[in-house]
């Protein structure tokens, strides 16, 4: 019986409780679509430098779909954009691809 417990105490102490604020799903997924329109459709690279078109296209895009304004309070979506641009080589090659079979 005591070896139940020490493992019940343990197990205990090795769990890890969840920190920090949950994900927004919803704003990743606008923020994503709007780097696979520009890696299809633009020419130029987005980036997270401030003077890249890529931030206000995206906070544009957000606010068009929508109807919040980037604005308000909790809807910033920097956060957002820097785990988006981590996806940008896939984006590439996803439009590069569709962009080929559509020639075909």
């Amino acid at each position: 019986m005591s070896a139940l417990k020490n493992i019940r105490h343990a197990a205990s102490k090795a769990r890890v409780s969840r920190t920090g604020r949950p994900t927004n799903f919803r704003k990743q997924h606008i923020v994503d679509l709007a780097l696979a329109f520009c890696a299809r459709f633009s020419t130029a690279k987005p980036s997270g430098d401030v003077n890249n078109f890529f931030l206000p296209f995206a906070e544009r895009f957000f606010e068009r779909s929508t109807g919040l304004s980037v604005e308000d309070k909790g809807h910033g979506i920097g956060r957002q954009i820097k785990v988006a641009l981590h996806r940008l080589p896939i984006e590439k090659e996803l439009a590069k691809l569709l962009n080929e079979t559509r020639r075909k």
